[in-house]
């Protein structure tokens, strides 16, 4: 696997929780989809929060003149994005709590 075709991390933490999810549905083990899906959650907020924008760069080394699109992922919190994120993190706190407590 070209672990590069990530190109952002929230993807990655989206990805590794829909992998962890299903993994543990075969074994019915609760506590891994329950974390499975905290780390979905969690990535699919951060894929909110942090909106693609394009920049127009004027680039001149060594005397070449030219523009380049850079793109750019500013964190930009909007709600729904705030939302997902604590479902996520509320999620895993109640799973690792209860793991902690057996």
């Amino acid at each position: 696997m070209n672990w590069s075709s990530f190109k952002n991390w929230w993807t990655f933490i989206a990805g590794a929780g829909i992998a962890v999810a299903l993994a543990s549905i075969p074994k019915i083990f609760v506590s891994g989809f329950l974390i499975g899906g905290a780390l979905f959650f969690f990535g699919v907020g951060e894929w909110m929060n942090h909106q693609k924008e394009e920049k127009v760069k004027q680039e001149a080394p060594k005397g070449m003149i030219g523009f380049r699109m850079i793109e750019t992922h500013p964190w930009s919190p909007t709600i729904l994005g705030i939302i997902f994120d604590a479902i996520g993190i509320g999620i895993a706190g109640f799973v690792i709590y209860r793991l902690a407590t057996l």
